[in-house]
């Protein structure tokens, strides 16, 4: 059960990076590469100091994605937990309940026995003062 859970979030934290993350990065990518060349800077050039602002920006870009992924797993196991204390919040109640349930059943049951017997010697002395006082 824990592998088919840990298989769904890791195909939700793909789709998440696929359809948030992902586009999100593009647009940055694009728009700074815009803001490049108004400023008359070509994304091509070979200057080292652009190649290494590039890598610098991609680890940037990868810590980023790492931290989102990281809170997004911490999020899911936050209300993972929450909900299955709840649960067992609930379970916990419903067990209460039942056991209450049944000590006033038993008491139920006491109380008819206890007015059967009274019934009964009511009986049984209306039958006895019958027969011998009759």
């Amino acid at each position: 059960m824990a592998d088919g859970i840990k298989g769904t979030v890791g195909q939700i934290i793909e789709d998440v990076n696929e359809a948030a993350v992902k586009p999100f990065v593009d647009e940055v990518g694009k728009a700074l590469e815009e803001g490049a060349q108004s400023f008359g800077v070509t994304p091509q050039t070979q200057d080292p100091a652009v190649l290494q602002r590039k890598q610098v920006d991609e680890q940037k870009k990868k810590a980023w994605n790492g931290y989102v992924r990281d809170q997004w797993n911490k999020q899911i196991e936050e209300n993972t937990q929450k909900v299955r204390q709840e649960n067992a919040q609930k379970l916990q109640q419903q067990d209460m309940g039942e056991k209450q349930e049944e000590k006033i059943n038993q008491y139920e049951i006491v109380q008819k026995k206890k007015e059967d017997m009274v019934v009964r010697q009511a009986q049984t002395k209306t039958e006895k003062k019958g027969t011998i006082g009759g």
